[in-house]
């Protein structure tokens, strides 16, 4: 099975990509996904309440997820320390669900992520295809997605950078500089040349 990892900043365009592939009825695992599972988990919940007391907690006992985001965004050292917990963990989900792909006999899975070489997820993984975009679109997507300043949106957009990405360590570049169908129309183009 051919394990493809598909990273790039934040909001150039890895959603839309995803959303091509499932189409086509092709397997994805959006790393986003997991996290957003993994911060649920009585684990990580039990975590981040022993730092930050019920600060990020609904009154149901579900850990709100957007405002400790926000939080984190604002306060690096935050940030840097929910990766050390989180990004063990989602590589061994990842690890656990290219197993199970594999187990199936797919010809190709795919997985999504902004950091997925500084998580260590890129070992798992075949090909590296990195997606970019122009500075002032991203800004634009971000602002308009988060409803951000554009000052917020740099600062997301500088943080969802992985320190680790190199050319060395990218298969492929994919630009999305246009609309998404012409996004979505390389991505058909792309899996069609390997047969998926």
């Amino acid at each position: 099975m051919d394990k493809i990892g598909i990273t790039g900043l934040i909001a150039t365009g890895k959603t839309s990509v995803a959303t091509v592939l499932a189409g086509q009825q092709l397997a994805c695992l959006d790393c986003d996904s997991v996290v957003a599972r993994l911060y649920q988990s009585p684990e990580v919940k039990d975590i981040i309440q022993s730092r930050f007391g019920y600060s990020f907690f609904t009154p149901g006992g579900s850990l709100d997820q957007k405002k400790l985001g926000a939080f984190a965004f604002e306060h690096e050292p935050v940030l840097h320390w929910l990766e050390q917990i989180l990004w063990p963990r989602v590589s061994e989900q990842v690890a656990l669900w290219l197993f199970g792909q594999q187990k199936k006999g797919l010809p190709v899975a795919f997985v999504f992520g902004t950091h997925l070489v500084a998580s260590g997820i890129h070992t798992q993984i075949d090909e590296l295809w990195q997606l970019t975009s122009q500075r002032e679109l991203v800004l634009e997507r971000v602002q308009a997605r988060y409803h951000l300043s554009r000052l917020q949106a740099a600062t997301r957009r500088r943080l969802s950078r992985d320190p680790m990405l190199t050319s060395q360590n990218v298969t492929l570049v994919i630009e999305n500089y246009d609309t998404i169908p012409q996004l979505q129309a390389q991505i058909i183009k792309l899996i069609r040349q390997r047969g998926w």
